[in-house]
């Protein structure tokens, strides 16, 4: 087992932009989200506009942020998360899970800005509709 963001594995891949991003979508497919991180990121180092790495490092930091969660580590998820909304800040469904991550940590002004994010980017998203719906709600009843 190679550990991709140690200097050794990561110095016998060749700054290949499309390589790097080959293992990354690899280490990311065999569900290894933290190792997949290096070599992404060394993708786009290499070639930041390269959109295919730029979605598998938002992927890898979306999984992430849901292992995070699951192991009640809430403030990592939003970092993890909170890395992945800026790698795609175009991503209605990015920003729909972000805010929702948010108003579970009960930040729920942040939440309502990022459930109106997606919407603006995309008004016929569903998810971000009904969260927001369910947070005047909440709001209502308080």
């Amino acid at each position: 087992k190679c550990d991709w963001s140690s200097d050794v594995c990561s110095s016998d891949l060749p700054d290949n932009p499309t390589t790097l991003n080959n293992v990354g979508t690899l280490l990311l497919r065999r569900g290894r989200h933290a190792e997949a991180l290096a070599p992404l990121r060394r993708a786009l180092a290499v070639q930041p506009g390269l959109a295919p790495a730029r979605e598998g490092l938002s992927d890898a930091l979306a999984m992430l942020s849901r292992d995070s969660i699951q192991a009640g580590r809430v403030a990592e998820a939003l970092a993890y998360y909170g890395e992945a909304v800026s790698i795609e800040p175009g991503s209605a469904e990015r920003q729909n899970d972000y805010a929702g991550l948010l108003a579970q940590a009960g930040r729920y002004d942040e939440a309502e800005a990022g459930w109106r994010r997606a919407l603006a980017l995309d008004p016929g998203h569903r998810l971000a509709r009904e969260n927001l719906e369910r947070l005047h709600q909440m709001r209502r009843q308080r």
